[in-house]
């Protein structure tokens, strides 16, 4: 089975380790905006006392991004929900059993999420943000971007987990 699967870990380990970087690199700009972003907000209210109405707005957008892009990023690391108290203090067998249902409960709820989220992202195409105009699709984007990241991350990581495989080629450096 183990050889079996070998091509289809390492096509999902470069698929993974690619939209890994990407949202490395997604997530400093998004870092980066947001900061900018609330600087401005806090500077033009309290030092001008003149407040631009749109910095919470951006602000609250890129905080959704960053979390569900952020989020795929410590899924890909394997530090996104899980049982480390318990599962730590297991014996080997039974360690890698309660990680791969840990794996299986994390996919289900997020293949859940995704597709309840589908309807929900037609609810947001109608609305638009009440200040800057921008359709909450966009929004909502992000949340179901990184949702689906990690859905891609984590059958990597169970099937890893399943065959026994080890990956050879060095992983993704941390930023």
């Amino acid at each position: 089975m183990k050889s079996a699967l070998k091509p289809v870990i390492n096509v999902l380990k470069y698929i993974s380790d690619f939209l890994d970087m990407i949202c490395r690199k997604l997530c400093l700009v998004i870092g980066i905006v947001m900061v900018v972003d609330l600087f401005l907000g806090v500077f033009t209210r309290f030092v001008l006392n003149s407040p631009l109405n749109w910095t919470e707005e951006i602000a609250r957008f890129c905080m959704l991004w960053f979390a569900f892009i952020g989020g795929s990023v410590e899924m890909k690391k394997g530090n996104l929900i899980n049982f480390s108290f318990i599962v730590d203090k297991l014996k080997p067998n039974a360690k890698r059993v309660a990680e791969i249902i840990d794996l299986c409960l994390v996919l289900v709820f997020l293949i859940v999420f995704l597709y309840v989220g589908a309807d929900a992202m037609k609810i947001f195409a109608l609305g638009k943000a009440s200040v800057t105009r921008i359709n909450l699709a966009w929004t909502a984007v992000g949340i179901y971007a990184g949702s689906a990241i990690m859905v891609v991350h984590g059958i990597y990581q169970l099937l890893i987990k399943l065959t026994g495989e080890t990956v050879t080629e060095v992983e993704v450096q941390e930023g």
